[in-house]
């Protein structure tokens, strides 16, 4: 224990650890700026592609009011643009039938997604942030009304 020592040995002890630190960030600053620096990541279509799952909640807003609205399903991203979707969506307490869709996505190189498709009867519009592997993406539905997001999870 530091406590053990004379001051004198903690004050070199100190000293000793205090240099030892810098040599190590000196080395690993010369060791950062001898890298190549990583290129910006991009993304295409491709980086969704597989199944995946999701379910999520919000509300539908009226001038009446709002309406508690939850949904859970799965998407098949294809990598060239185009969903094959299941879903089953609840609207205040009333539950329909499980529906299956289709929809388009556009996924720029800022990997920033667009999602389009009539889903539960309705023309929906969804941005969505998929992570670098594409193994998952956050989601919102940006259609005036309605206050949704969620996440989906690569399973195939």
């Amino acid at each position: 224990m530091l406590t053990d020592l004379s001051p004198r040995r903690r004050r070199r002890l100190v000293a000793a650890c205090g240099a030892a630190l810098l040599v190590c960030a000196a080395g690993g600053t010369t060791l950062a700026a001898a890298m190549p620096a990583q290129t910006p990541r991009t993304c295409g279509l491709g980086t969704l592609k597989g199944r995946y799952h999701f379910a999520a909640d919000g509300w539908l807003t009226t001038a009446s009011g709002r309406t508690p609205l939850s949904y859970a399903g799965f998407e098949e991203f294809d990598g060239a643009g185009h969903i094959k979707g299941t879903i089953r969506v609840s609207v205040g307490g009333n539950v329909a039938p499980i529906e299956r869709y289709d929809a388009a996505y556009t996924l720029g190189s800022d990997c920033v997604a667009s999602q389009t498709g009539v889903i539960a009867g309705e023309m929906t519009h969804w941005d969505l942030y998929p992570s670098p592997k594409g193994d998952r993406f956050t989601f919102i539905r940006t259609d005036p009304g309605t206050v949704t997001s969620g996440v989906e999870h690569r399973v195939g």
